[in-house]
């Protein structure tokens, strides 16, 4: 049983969703090209871009817990513009 609120019921969920979609892409791939079907293949293409989305959703949970860098919200990485005298 998946634990509720925590992040390995989270991250689970998102593999298995990316695994579903992907599965769903290439069955739709292989009967567009077998039938001929353009609006198949259309389909195909809207079932490879809810993979990616997935792809994507994975590192999130884990970015929203990083502590912020600043009170500005800024990453550490982006420097403050210096005002000129």
């Amino acid at each position: 049983m998946a634990r509720v609120g925590g992040q390995g019921g989270s991250r689970r969920t998102v593999l298995v969703a990316l695994g579903a979609n992907a599965s769903i892409a290439v069955a739709k791939a292989v009967a567009g090209v077998v039938s001929g079907s353009s609006a198949m293949l259309a389909e195909a293409a809207h079932s490879v871009a809810d993979t990616m989305n997935q792809v994507f959703l994975d590192p999130s949970p884990r970015r929203a817990r990083m502590p912020a860098a600043s009170s500005s919200g800024r990453r550490a990485h982006v420097r403050e513009p210096r005002a000129r005298a």
